[in-house]
């Protein structure tokens, strides 16, 4: 795998709206010409017409471009966001930032750079002009985001070994990371899944649902971009690490050495010791292979029980539902309302109304074990009933390799204990769902695929300055967010409140659009919302900024 080089461009600034020469950014550094420069310009209309913060699409010489207004200055770039396609036009500017309204990829909207995943590669952009009030844009010549380029980090240390051990969410951001920064150096990449990266969000809803194949799982990292730095990719499984040797063993006998290691090995979902647990029939769904098992027995069964009631367990049904409604789906746990502990009673009994709606069917109990000769056939509950099924689906969380992470600082539940800047141990850093990290003065752990992505980045920056500007590295502190879609209905999630003492909602959990403010000792600490994907952007930058949340603010006084 190889890596690319590009310059990028900015938009030009207003004075009055009046005509004034292009405004380039080359290599990071602005320069004005002097000389009216060799592009084919097009007409995208009156500068006046934009509005301020708004974006616009535009269609010039069948390209879509993208206008920015921020103040007095004009942007062009990429209209639809590079992880989904989603249409940035209906996304939020804030602070210098434009944010995706689907997955809230953020991008810087002076140089393009990529800022926030789930995006992991920055904007195109378009040279723009302003001559006698018309805003003229070359749809011609695109160039890519300042983040493809060389920088500073890019010579640090060309002889140094980085090797990422896990190639899902956080590995595959923490290379991409290094791709765009153009690191020199070897980079190894250990994943014992011959298919990672891949978007394994789609394994509970797309393709569970049947409205996509597994092997039509998106990739994670761009391919194009891979033509500087070589990349091994080894598709093996580690079981060992001395941190003191600076190396990793192989489980086929073979050892590495790195000056960097990046642990992002993702959680292992659980498989309870209970009786019968091992019977066919009995799945646990985190990777292509289990969906593929998953999606052969349903194809022979129309009666299945998924055991927990986690957001991986009703999604799982809702996209169960939608792919047969013949299919019987039930869902065991202990506590009849799902999420009443992160959201309340109301907001809980929606989500299990909107199940039942579809003819989901919730039952209150613990599993104590699982009947059949070779495949299973019953559950059982602590209560003694039993209940038929022909497939059952253990959604009962996630833990840690222990034994390979025991040389580090691990937490009652297996997570490695990392610092602010995402370290485990000198030169060894650890990301995504094995970690607890320090956020806000608390120790936190957090189960997101776009806070592993972050986590990613983050580390692959900080390993970068490491090598030559250790005072360079910079504290994790951004605010986690999450979505669930569940029946082609959407929640997004900002913040994390571990525990609070009042909710301010704006319409009801059933109304289209719908805004649940989460506050502890008077402050905003976080917002579950459903319809408001500009207002759940302008929050997340306003949180990471820890600025005042005036758009939250500005929502609920208007209501």
């Amino acid at each position: 795998m190889k890596f690319n080089v590009f310059n990028a461009q900015i938009g030009i600034k207003l004075d009055g709206l009046e005509s004034r020469n292009t405004s380039l950014l080359a290599h990071g550094v602005g320069a004005h010409l002097d000389k009216e420069p060799l592009m084919s310009f097009i007409s995208a209309g009156p500068a006046d017409r934009l509005e301020n913060l708004k974006p616009k699409r535009v269609t010039l010489n069948d390209t879509e471009i993208l206008l920015i207004r921020d103040g007095e200055n004009v942007y062009a770039g990429s209209a639809d966001c590079p992880h989904k396609g989603a249409p940035l036009e209906d996304g939020a500017v804030c602070r210098g930032k434009l944010v995706c309204p689907w997955h809230k990829g953020t991008f810087d909207i002076a140089s393009a750079d990529v800022c926030e995943p789930p995006a992991l590669t920055g904007l195109s952009r378009y040279a723009v002009e302003i001559r006698d009030g018309e805003v003229l844009v070359d749809p011609e010549q695109a160039t890519d985001s300042t983040d493809k380029r060389q920088n500073r980090l890019t010579a640090v240390n060309a002889h140094s070994h980085i090797v990422i051990v896990g190639a899902g969410a956080a590995g595959a951001a923490a290379l991409q990371s290094l791709v765009n920064n153009r690191y020199h150096g070897r980079i190894t990449v250990v994943d014992p899944e011959a298919d990672a990266p891949y978007d394994r969000t789609l394994l509970t809803k797309a393709v569970t649902a049947g409205d996509m194949e597994p092997d039509e799982v998106d990739p994670l990292v761009n391919q194009d971009d891979m033509d500087i730095t070589e990349v091994t990719r080894l598709v093996a499984k580690v079981s060992g690490i001395d941190t003191a040797a600076h190396q990793i063993e192989l489980y086929d006998g073979q050892s590495l050495t790195y000056d960097r290691l990046l642990i992002a090995t993702g959680g292992i979902p659980i498989r309870p010791d209970l009786p019968g647990v091992n019977l066919l029939g009995i799945h646990t769904l985190r990777n292509i292979e289990h969906v593929e098992r998953l999606l052969a027995d349903v194809e022979n069964t129309n009666n299945i029980t998924i055991v927990g009631n986690s957001f991986i367990s009703l999604e799982v049904a809702a996209s169960l539902k939608q792919r047969s409604d013949n299919i019987r789906v039930k869902v065991i746990a202990p506590d009849a309302v799902p999420f009443e502990k992160q959201f309340g009673t109301q907001i809980g009994q929606y989500f299990r109304d909107l199940h039942e709606k579809h003819d989901v069917e919730f039952v209150e109990g613990t599993v104590s074990g699982f009947h059949g000769t070779e495949k299973v056939t019953a559950v059982k509950l602590e209560s003694g009933e039993t209940l038929e099924t022909n497939l059952v689906l253990l959604a009962t969380g996630i833990t840690t390799d222990k034994d390979l992470l025991n040389s580090f600082t691990l937490t009652h539940q297996g997570l490695v204990k990392v610092n602010e800047f995402l370290e485990a141990a000198e030169d060894v850093y650890a990301v995504g769902d094995i970690t607890s990290y320090p956020y806000n003065g608390e120790e936190m752990h957090i189960e997101h695929w776009r806070l592993a992505q972050q986590h990613g980045r983050c580390a692959a920056e900080n390993i970068l300055a490491s090598l030559a500007y250790p005072a360079e590295r910079k504290a994790f502190d951004r605010t986690p967010y999450f979505w669930t879609q569940q029946f082609d209905v959407k929640f997004e999630y900002v913040g994390h409140a571990k525990e609070w003492d009042e909710i301010e909602a704006v319409g009801t959990p059933e109304d289209e659009q719908y805004l649940a403010v989460f506050r502890k000792d008077g402050k905003e600490i976080a917002a579950l919302a459903k319809g408001y994907p500009q207002l759940m952007a302008k929050m997340i930058i306003e949180m990471d900024d820890h600025v005042a949340l005036s758009s939250v603010k500005a929502e609920l006084e208007a209501a």
